[in-house]
């Protein structure tokens, strides 16, 4: 499923409104729903204005923290602002203030965007350890090894992103000789995190 099809399903859109959307007829958008062709640059940038996502997400499979971006967009969309009440100690109600009706859920999501925006972070700084070859003048250096180490205390030290860097180093420590998955042995909320370490570890041949 391209992204421009999980848009749609997301803000609840037929594609004959997406057609109008983007000023094309709806077998052209069909057509791009089923990558019969390309969507054409121009459209795109009607599609990233009106929906405010990043025109890459329309023509690609989207991720996981892609998709709940998505989804953050839409909710801002439809958020209006409602009376909430306020409640003393017996529960009961002595007043209201305004809110928007999903705060609590845009809130979430976007405190959930920000951890995997640092996720993604500690995942390219290991990266660059990986790719030691190619910056080997840099990384052998005393003055580069230290900012490594100084880094990593700080990683260990941060709630939020201690446990994705446990599980980098699990997955660096796992003999995979012994044969089995070592993706069953994380907990099942840091697997998505473990596959993208995963598939950066076997692009650099260090799970043999």
């Amino acid at each position: 499923m391209i992204g421009l099809e999980h848009i749609a399903k997301e803000f609840k859109l037929e594609y004959k409104k997406v057609a109008e959307i983007a000023g094309v007829s709806s077998q052209t958008v069909q057509d791009w729903l089923k990558e019969r062709r390309k969507i054409p640059h121009k459209r795109l940038e009607i599609l990233s204005a009106h929906f405010g996502l990043p025109k890459q997400y329309f023509q690609k499979d989207l991720s996981y923290g892609e998709r709940e971006e998505v989804y953050l967009h839409y909710l801002k969309g439809i958020s209006e602002e409602i009376d909430a009440p306020v409640y003393n100690e017996d529960n009961e109600v002595i007043g209201s203030y305004k809110r928007d009706a999903y705060e609590k859920e845009i809130q979430y999501l976007e405190e959930k965007k920000r951890d995997g925006e640092k996720k993604q972070a500690v995942i390219k700084k290991l990266e660059i350890v990986l790719n030691m070859e190619s910056n080997e003048a840099a990384l052998l250096s005393k003055t580069s090894n230290l900012d490594i180490i100084n880094e990593t205390l700080q990683i260990m030290q941060n709630e939020k992103v201690v446990d994705h860097f446990s599980v980098i180093v699990f997955l660096l420590n796992y003999n995979y000789a012994l044969g089995g998955k070592a993706i069953t042995k994380i907990e099942p909320e840091l697997r998505g995190f473990a596959e993208d370490v995963l598939n950066l570890m076997k692009k650099h041949n260090l799970t043999k």
